[in-house]
């Protein structure tokens, strides 16, 4: 299977909430990106995706690394999205809210939301549904 049809089926399922299934076609993704791809924001797309798969398995050991790391190389990529690509910072950042109201941070949780509401106000047209990159 391509990179991009690991990538479109497994955020596919991720999207479903069918996390185990989603898991090693993400896991797959990401190595393969992480060779070809590495420093693009879809890679760190790709990384924050695998950490939602974890974080709905409840595998919150491993999640926070992907999550942050996912966030942070998207938001230094931000100008490179284009306009439809906000929704993935937008994604990654729900994961975080989650993972820390997971985890029962509740003041990283709250910052998070923070970030998600001001990454919301700043793109919105980040938020119509059924927009596909």
């Amino acid at each position: 299977m391509s990179m991009s049809a690991l990538a479109a089926l497994g955020q596919s399922l991720l999207g479903s909430q069918s996390w185990n299934e989603a898991e090693p076609l993400l896991r797959e993704a990401l190595a393969i990106r992480e060779q070809t791809r590495l420093g693009e924001w879809s890679t760190f797309s790709m990384q924050s995706m695998l950490g939602g798969a974890l974080l709905g398995q409840k595998k919150l050991g491993e999640v926070e690394p992907l999550l942050l790391d996912g966030y942070r190389g998207m938001e230094e990529r931000r100008a490179s999205l284009g306009p439809k690509g906000a929704r993935h910072i937008s994604d990654a950042l729900e994961r975080l809210v989650q993972l820390y109201e997971a985890l029962g941070n509740t003041r990283e949780a709250a910052r998070w939301r923070r970030e998600l509401e001001e990454a919301r106000a700043k793109s919105p047209q980040a938020e119509s549904p059924g927009g596909k990159d």
